[in-house]
């Protein structure tokens, strides 16, 4: 259901909001809810109990010659809620050579295609979820959606909240409007638990939908 163009789009700014200029060939920490150690543009996380990151990140080490008895240990320390590197200088650096070496970027690009594939069906999910209840989805409104299933998982409250239905999220959020724009998308995301309690990520978000907008116009 999504078009070449609007496939640009979300990956320029889902890369925007996860890790904005940053490398995605090397170890990252959110600190944010319960994440641990991330890799890779669409943020693979070790700690949200996610198979395929799990795997991608043994068989990065596997390749750089690392042990496995050293890399479950890596694993085990960077699949708990962290707010900062728990690792060393020197852990930290052998990860992220494995993560940068040649083999290891073809293993983070494909584990990135992976979960956008997620992201997309969650996307298709929610536009068929719209077109059952006469509604239509905006461009912006997509990015939106596509930047906050990355964030949160499979879509469920906003399947039926596209239906035409009231939800009960962080306030109750009324049904949407016929056509599901941008700001009706902002509306929902403020109404999440995560942007009640942290409102000051929202500006973020908004920018990185204005980029991939960018590409769309």
């Amino acid at each position: 259901m999504l078009n070449d163009s609007m496939k640009i789009a979300l990956r320029r700014a889902l890369r925007l909001h996860e890790i904005g200029d940053k490398s995605p060939y090397q170890m990252l920490f959110a600190a944010k809810g319960k994440s641990g150690g991330s890799f890779g543009f669409m943020q693979g996380d070790l700690a949200a109990g996610q198979v395929n990151v799990k795997q991608t990140f043994q068989a990065i080490l596997g390749a750089a010659g690392i042990s496995e008895l050293k890399a479950k240990s890596l694993e085990a320390a960077l699949s708990v809620h962290v707010v900062k590197n728990p690792l060393s200088p020197s852990d930290t650096k052998l990860i992220n050579k494995a993560l940068d070496a040649p083999a290891g970027r073809a293993l983070v690009d494909s584990m990135d295609e992976q979960i956008l594939g997620g992201v997309y069906r969650g996307l298709d999910q929610c536009i068929a979820a719209a077109t059952s209840s006469d509604r239509t989805i905006e461009p912006k409104a997509i990015i939106y959606m596509a930047m906050w299933i990355n964030m949160s998982g499979a879509p469920s409250k906003m399947l039926i909240w596209l239906r035409g239905k009231s939800i009960s999220m962080a306030v109750t959020l009324p049904k949407p409007p016929l056509i599901v724009d941008g700001a009706a998308m902002e509306t929902y995301l403020r109404a999440t638990s995560y942007y009640s309690e942290n409102p000051g990520n929202l500006p973020h978000a908004m920018l990185c939908a204005a980029a991939g907008m960018m590409i769309l116009s």
